[in-house]
């Protein structure tokens, strides 16, 4: 059997959680430009970093934008596990969207918290 210690597993059940609240804001307004999602927790706040492979169109943009609200909803004032308990403390998030093209690995990018979404990259 395989031991994990207590802060591996609290930081898995924090990036399976991130992620479906990503995801969920996501639905109907992801763009084939996001080439990955990644995000940090330092203290009290939370940065998602977002990852697109060509500048987004204004629509695109407004549009991905709309995802913060959703997010802040789900992660403020804390990120709870399934048995209700906190794991981490938010007091602010932070989208940030950064435009690095395919040809560019973006593979040491990743956050403290892990990939919520990584595109296979065909080059």
């Amino acid at each position: 059997m395989c031991h994990i210690d207590k802060a591996t597993v609290a930081r898995m059940n924090l990036n399976s959680i991130i992620t479906v609240y990503i995801w969920e804001a996501l639905l109907g307004v992801a763009t084939k430009k996001m080439r990955a999602i990644t995000s940090n927790h330092q203290g009290e706040f939370l940065e998602v970093v977002f990852f697109f492979d060509s500048k987004l169109t204004q629509e695109e943009d407004a549009e991905m934008r709309k995802i913060n609200n959703s997010i802040i909803y789900n992660v403020m004032p804390a990120v709870y596990n399934s048995e209700g308990e906190p794991i981490i403390t938010v007091k602010e998030v932070d989208l940030t969207f950064i435009i690095i093209p395919s040809d560019m690995d973006i593979l040491d990018k990743r956050m403290n918290i892990g990939w919520h979404y990584l595109r296979k990259e065909y080059l």
